[in-house]
């Protein structure tokens, strides 16, 4: 018998009724799972958040914490426009390791360039660095035609073949 068979016909009042089977319960959706936050699965998530914020915590005390090899200090802060239109900016590296450091790549940049101009502009390189031994890193710093009274940052950036420190430091630009 199939769906089309033509001498298959019920008769009158003989039609099949078929009901969907339904099974009654909590009105869960079928395959949807709570998940259970007792015994062993509540330690593991203990332990696992706690890891967490220790990891963030570090993370955030690198970030923050400034290293002290890098040193930068403006001659004028302010910079008063109507006595000058230049500063000196000095950048100190200093190696407090037993270990030299080498090859390290010193660019300094101003974050709006269209209002500041940083001279030497190129990226200085230092081979070596050896142990407690320092170096100071002169730049002129200028304005570059109208530039507004505020606050400015400057990005001074160290690198090596195996680390980066960007560091921003910020001078204040007075008209008066």
């Amino acid at each position: 018998m199939g769906l089309y068979d033509e001498d298959y016909m019920p008769e009158k009042g003989e039609e099949e009724i078929i009901e969907p089977k339904i099974k009654k319960g909590k009105g869960k959706l079928p395959g949807t799972k709570k998940f259970d936050f007792s015994g062993k699965m509540r330690t593991y998530l203990i332990i696992v958040l706690i890891a967490l914020v220790v990891l963030v915590g570090i993370y955030a005390i690198y970030l923050y914490v400034s290293p002290g090899f890098v040193k930068v200090a403006f001659a004028d802060d302010p910079l008063i426009l109507s006595e000058k239109t230049s500063t000196l900016m000095t950048v100190t590296l200093s190696n407090d390791t037993k270990d030299p450091l080498k090859n390290l790549m010193v660019s300094v940049k101003p974050y709006d360039a269209s209002s500041l101009v940083v001279i030497p502009s190129e990226t200085q390189e230092l081979a070596v660095l050896g142990p407690n031994e320092k170096r100071v890193l002169q730049y002129e710093l200028s304005v570059a035609g109208e530039v507004l009274k505020g606050d400015y940052s400057i990005e001074v950036k160290v690198k090596n073949s195996k680390t980066e420190y960007v560091t921003y430091e910020t001078i204040t630009i007075s008209q008066e």
